[in-house]
């Protein structure tokens, strides 16, 4: 099989099984919303949070090592796998104490759920096996785990919001469909692969040396983005967190859309630096503009649209949620220009900034929070985390500009900027939405072709890749 080919199928097989376990997730979500109300998910998004930061503190970034050395050792995989295997289960065996501690001291409501969650944490930690799938060309495994995972969760979760109707019985769901995810996942490496229990210390220090860096990285990109949760839950109430979740939620989406999107242009424009720079300069600068085309009139339509989609999926009680929406919608602008932009440093190798950077935004992400919080609620939340955005895509810009010369086309940015405040004066002058929407789209299209914002032969360019 081609490398090419090899590439796009597990691409497609990890981007469909996320899909699936994101969907997943969000029906989960919803009917515990719909079901329950905004307080219990609340706790529920608390629970998981909290389990996530558990997650990034025991991995200690070394997914990203395990995945670059599989594909790169030649000799001796089995007895790699199992020093690999015995450091994920050590270190998540160091933190099930601390995790116990933490949750006691943090919320004694949900001590005992919390508390088995960190108890099972050796076999949380067991979520890993992907590039070993794609190392050995069985893509579909990835797909297969995915599926199991989610089929558990959502009928465990489905049982437990109809028959028991508490946070407890469906975060108990989410830890069983977890283990059982991961066990099943074992199962199928050692059908590819299995360990050899020859435990060598050398191969353990270099796993960690290596993956240090990247999990502070790591953990303090999950403090910046998720630490509003435990500050609104300590300053305000469960019910302030489930109003945020409710509308971050979209966000988990367009973050999984953009991944998934861009994820495969990280080759693309790695040979473009290796073969001819100024062509990489010009197809990301007319990147970053098609993707400010396509993104900013979504945020500028939301808010006419919100409150009919937060009442349609998550009832009246969540309709507040359409404030943080309208506000996050700008947060998923910037993802999309942000990973394109980090997609280009890690082409060309620069990624030194990476710690300091995501550093820097959980610390202003803290601040914010804390002198917003008790006055602004959850909207105090949600513009803290467009300004850490936008702080970490200035910052990438910085040094894109630094090392491969200035993008920024400032005459394709003002038509881009005329073309969309036109479309958002259509929306505001057109009482009814939807024909504002058809008729501000429509003229948006128009314009942005006969300015020539996109020129015809990058379209044709964007048309190849995606047929590859």
């Amino acid at each position: 099989m081609k490398a090419s080919t090899s590439y796009i199928h597990n691409v497609s097989a990890q981007a469909i099984g996320r899909f699936f376990t994101g969907l997943i997730s969000i029906i989960v979500f919803i009917l515990i919303g719909r079901l329950m109300g905004p307080g219990e998910l609340g706790q529920f998004s608390y629970i998981l949070t909290f389990f996530g930061f558990l997650f990034i503190f025991s991995e200690v970034g070394t997914p990203s090592v395990f995945a670059k050395d599989i594909s790169q050792i030649k000799e001796a995989k089995d007895i790699y796998l199992a020093n690999y295997l015995v450091l994920r289960i050590g270190l998540a065996l160091l933190f099930i104490i601390p995790g116990i501690i933490a949750a006691y001291f943090l919320r004694k409501d949900l001590f005992f759920i919390l508390s088995i969650g960190v108890v099972f944490l050796p076999l949380f930690n067991l979520r890993f096996f992907e590039p070993l799938y794609q190392v050995y060309n069985k893509p579909l495994f990835s797909a297969y785990t995915a599926f199991f995972y989610g089929a558990i969760y959502f009928t465990l979760s489905l049982i437990a919001v109809i028959f028991f109707k508490n946070i407890s019985s469906i975060s108990l769901s989410y830890i069983v469909a977890n283990i059982l995810y991961a066990l099943f996942a074992l199962y199928l490496s050692t059908r590819i692969l299995k360990p050899k229990f020859t435990i060598r210390t050398s191969i353990i220090k270099n796993i960690m040396k290596l993956a240090l860096p990247m999990g502070v990285g790591a953990l303090f990109a999950t403090v910046n983005s998720h630490i509003d949760i435990f500050m609104l839950a300590s300053m305000k109430s469960d019910y302030e967190v489930g109003i945020y979740s409710a509308a971050y939620r979209f966000l988990d989406m367009t973050a999984m859309l953009a991944v998934t999107i861009l994820n495969p242009i990280i080759p693309i424009f790695s040979k473009w630096a290796l073969e001819n720079r100024q062509l990489l300069k010009e197809r990301y600068t007319q990147l970053i503009e098609t993707f400010s085309v396509a993104t900013l009139p979504v945020a500028l339509a939301i808010p006419f649209i919100t409150p009919l989609i937060v009442r349609s999926i998550y009832g009246q009680d969540f309709l507040p949620s359409a404030d943080v929406l309208n506000i996050l919608a700008w947060v998923g602008v910037l993802l999309f220009l942000s990973l394109l932009t980090m997609s280009l440093c890690l082409s060309i190798g620069v990624v030194h900034f990476g710690w300091w950077i995501t550093a820097l935004a959980a610390g202003v992400n803290i601040f914010l929070n804390y002198i917003w919080i008790p006055k602004y609620s959850y909207i105090g939340s949600a513009w803290a985390t467009v300004i850490c955005e936008l702080l970490i895509l200035g910052v990438v810009s910085f040094f894109v500009i630094k090392h491969i010369g200035n993008f920024i086309r400032f005459l394709i940015w003002i038509k881009i900027i005329f073309a969309n405040i036109i479309f958002c004066l259509l929306l505001h002058f057109i009482k009814n939405v939807y024909l504002g929407l058809i008729l501000g789209t429509t003229i948006y299209v128009l314009m942005v072709v006969s300015l020539k914002v996109i020129p015809s032969h990058f379209l044709s360019l964007i048309k190849n890749l995606l047929k590859k």
